[in-house]
This record gives C-alpha cells, sequence and structure tokens, in this order.
C-alpha cells in the first residue's frame, strides 16, 4: 500500500533568530500538523517591508511543490484591519496542480500566487481571542500558523474561513519598468545579503533593450553614475559592476565580490538607468 505524502509547509517570516517568534510557529505546526515537513524557506526578511519579501516569494514559489502551503509572515499591520487570508493557487482549478499561501492580506502573497498559475479561490481568515494573557500582537503564532497546519493536515481551509473574491485582494505597488533601445530604467525591489540590487523587470530585458554580454553600461541611481559591463556571471564582471541575470530569471546590478547597494548608495525603491556607454 502507498504511504501518503508527507504535507510540506514553507515558512517564510522577517522575523528574527535573535527572539523565539520563529521557534514559536514551529511549535504550534509542530503541535497541530504533526506529520507535517516544515522547511524553513527564509527569515530575517526586511523588517516590515512587503515588495522586497512579496519579490523573494515570487522568486522562491517556483520550487514549492503541488499540494504544499506557503506560510508567509510579513505584517506591519498585525492587530489592524488588515485580512489575514489564504490563496490557493495554480494554472488550472484542477486541485492536485494547487499550490496554498496563508499570510496577510497586504500584497505579500499576491505575485508569488500569480507566478503559480494565478489565484483560483481566496478565503478570509478568522482572527481568534490570543491566549490567555497575551496581546493581539503575534498573529504568525494565533492566526497564520494554524491556518496553515489545518491545510496541511486536511488538503482545504477550515470551515470557520470565508470565501472572499480574489479581485479584494490587496496588490503590492511595483513601479514599472522601461525598457528600449539601449536603455533600461527599473526600481529595485529586493537587495539580497550580498549587496546584489533585484531590480523590478526580468532579466530579458537586457536582450530586448539590445544589451549583449561585454557591452559597456553606465549605471545610474539619481545624479551618481558608474561604468559596468552585461554579463553572464559574476565571474564575467571581472571584479567590476554590471547587469546580468540572477538566479531567478529577474534582472539584478551586482559588483563581483563586492556590494552594488554600496556602490551605488542604492537600496529598495530607487531606480536604476542602466545604458550603453
Amino acid at each position: 500500500m502507498t504511504e501518503p505524502a508527507t504535507p510540506l509547509i514553507a515558512f517564510a517570516s522577517d522575523y528574527g533568530h535573535a527572539d523565539p517568534f520563529v521557534g514559536v510557529c514551529h511549535l504550534v505546526l509542530a503541535r497541530t500538523a504533526p506529520r507535517a515537513r516544515v522547511v524553513d524557506l527564509v527569515h530575517e526578511l526586511d523588517a516590515h517591508e512587503v515588495l522586497p519579501a512579496a519579490t523573494a516569494l515570487e522568486d522562491a514559489i517556483g520550487w514549492l511543490p503541488a499540494g504544499a502551503v506557503l506560510l508567509a509572515v510579513v505584517d506591519p499591520g498585525v492587530g489592524g484591519d488588515r485580512r489575514g487570508v489564504l490563496l490557493a493557487a495554480g494554472p488550472s482549478d484542477d486541485a492536485a496542480s494547487r499550490v496554498w499561501l496563508v499570510g496577510p492580506d497586504n500584497g505579500l502573497l499576491l505575485p508569488a500566487a500569480q507566478a503559480r498559475g494565478g489565484v483560483r479561490a481566496a478565503w478570509a481568515l478568522p482572527v481568534p481571542d490570543p491566549p490567555a494573557g497575551h496581546a493581539a500582537t503575534f498573529d504568525g503564532r494565533d492566526v497564520f500558523a494554524p491556518a496553515a497546519a489545518h491545510l496541511a493536515t486536511h488538503g482545504r481551509p477550515s470551515s470557520d474561513a470565508e470565501p472572499l473574491d480574489p479581485a479584494a485582494l490587496v496588490t503590492v505597488d511595483v513601479p514599472r519598468a522601461e525598457v528600449v533601445a539601449g536603455r533600461i530604467s527599473a526600481a529595485v525591489v529586493r537587495r539580497d545579503r550580498f549587496g546584489n540590487l533585484a531590480l523590478g523587470v526580468d532579466g530579458g530585458a537586457l536582450s530586448r533593450a539590445g544589451l549583449v554580454p561585454g557591452d559597456e553600461l553606465r549605471v545610474a541611481v539619481g545624479s551618481e553614475a558608474s561604468r559596468g559591463r552585461v554579463a553572464t556571471s559574476f565571474a564575467g564582471l571581472a571584479g567590476g559592476l554590471g547587469a546580468l541575470p540572477d538566479a531567478f530569471g529577474r534582472l539584478q546590478v551586482a559588483v563581483d565580490r563586492g556590494s552594488a547597494a554600496a556602490a551605488l548608495g542604492a537600496g529598495v525603491g530607487d531606480r536604476v538607468e542602466i545604458t550603453r556607454d
């Protein structure tokens, strides 16, 4: 007899490891979904910053197997009037192809859901009273982890989750990129721990702009500009600055064995102009 598949929960948050928040969520999951395997996808995302976190989830969700649950918490509105939501996403209405996403309705989940084929159904999560003696400041523990555990155990939302029109979901604002011959203008949507700057446009923008590996570039943030080159790997930057697709197919500005963020003085939200020099 074939053993049932082990449920999988991928957990992402802006919680830090110097506090017990991640561990307590793990304990809730272990208590309520003991068969589930929990993978720590990423923690210590930029605190309270929805756009870079949403970008990270969008880039990573392609590795989430069908039937799995993404539990994501970057929640500057905790305790306010924002909803907690549960989304079913997939390329079709076939339940076997779905993945589930659980988290706050603040734009965090929607790019990832769209990357997996779009939102097929959505539910608003009930908000229980916090445990006796505890404040309503930890929805990761009290709302989202229990909802993810129920999904992993039963493969469906709990009966007290209320169906929600997907069109009513909050979206995250990603500044529009411009790609024309010889020029790309796009905003930084995420900075990784190496100082690489992920932009709000795909790596194919280089070819659409007519920029090929080896081309010399002018890379500018505001009035400050640096010289660089188009490359296909960090080694191709030869110790310098340049533009290349990242590991997830997104366009990035990077410095070989250095920090593009430091070199350009740039962070999330800054617009980067890449032009042929």
